[in-house]
């Protein structure tokens, strides 16, 4: 309770709805995790631990000396929606394709400039990351 979980971008001054999900860990799930972050986040110099090998709970029944890395995990999830209004930010927010590639988009063919009503749009495809549906928790 209490611990910063995300840090949220400002990349435009629209309300945003963020699902917070927590899954429950045995403390060997937790430690291999754990190690996986390390060796993969935290690797070179001088000073840095060598890797140690990643024992997980995943086997190869058919030949035991064969290396297999996993861990499998089954648990309970906990899932909190939270609105942000964004209504207190402060400052102009770059829009996430500036943002993300640091220059506006190309518009060779629109005369309004960007951001206007004519601006072209790309059709909402369903994807991960895409849902043309409203989700539960939005709000209009």
């Amino acid at each position: 309770m209490g611990r910063w979980v995300a840090q949220i971008p400002f990349y435009q001054k629209n309300a945003c709805l963020v699902q917070l999900r927590q899954s429950s860990l045995t403390r060997q799930a937790y430690q291999y995790y754990r190690t996986v972050e390390e060796q993969t986040q935290n690797t070179g110099g001088v000073a840095a631990t060598p890797p140690t090998a990643l024992v997980g709970n995943v086997r190869n029944l058919a030949n035991e000396h064969e290396s297999v890395i996993g861990y499998f995990t089954a648990s309970a999830v906990a899932t909190s929606l939270d609105w942000i209004d964004r209504r207190d930010a402060t400052g102009i927010p770059p829009g996430l394709f500036i943002a993300l590639n640091n220059r506006p988009p190309s518009q060779p063919f629109n005369t309004g400039g960007y951001g206007s009503k004519d601006y072209p749009t790309a059709i909402c495809v369903p994807s991960d990351g895409r849902t043309p549906n409203k989700p539960i928790g939005w709000r209009d």
